[in-house]
């Protein structure tokens, strides 16, 4: 509880459930605010849920079960938001598999889907776990350099544990994401600040 900080209440939703944030994870996203959110493709709503449904489809029949809705709405924002796009969740919160959604989803609209991370452990991760291949945000910026990232134009760039990684990187991974016109996915978990 202390790295979260002090609790700051928000109000209520529709059905009166109070909404909360902690001082930490509101530092976080100004940080990310910082570094400014850059307009991205939206790509258009119908054709994205017939994608994503596809996605879901296919994904229960090989993991055997369902995303909730409010994993299912993350992915269809993530495709449909005319900007970046943030993703905050907690561990177990089930970014893991809302992000093997997403990955599902960008394959059966032909978008290009990579991720990257701070760390070399977390990339493994992400790729190992969701499908999505995956550099550390240096070997990102080397590719880059390189021009091996050409294919990725257009696409999704998946960030995780933003809320970790220094300003520095995250305008490394803006400025990539600039040149090849993509789309960044910023995924952070509020408790590892």
């Amino acid at each position: 509880e202390k790295k979260l900080g002090e609790i700051i209440k928000l109000g209520n939703d529709s059905v009166g459930r109070e909404y909360i944030t902690f001082r930490n994870l509101l530092l976080s996203a100004v940080k990310a605010e910082a570094i400014g959110l850059r307009e991205a493709n939206a790509y258009d709503k119908a054709i994205v849920e017939d994608a994503l449904q596809k996605a879901l489809l296919h994904f229960k029949e090989e993991k055997g079960f369902t995303p909730s809705e409010q994993q299912v709405e993350a992915v269809r924002n993530a495709f449909i938001a005319n900007s970046d796009y943030v993703w905050v969740g907690m561990a177990g919160a089930g970014k893991t598999t809302s992000l093997t959604v997403l990955r599902e989803t960008a394959q059966n609209l032909n978008i290009p889907i990579l991720g990257t991370s701070f760390t070399g452990k977390a990339c493994d991760v992400l790729q190992n776990e969701s499908g999505i291949q995956s550099y550390t945000i240096d070997s990102l910026a080397l590719a880059f350099q390189r021009g091996k990232l050409e294919s990725y134009r257009g696409g999704i760039l998946v960030v995780d544990e933003a809320n970790m990684t220094d300003a520095i990187r995250l305008s490394t991974v803006q400025e990539i994401a600039d040149k090849l016109d993509m789309k960044i996915v910023y995924i952070g978990d509020p408790r590892q600040l």
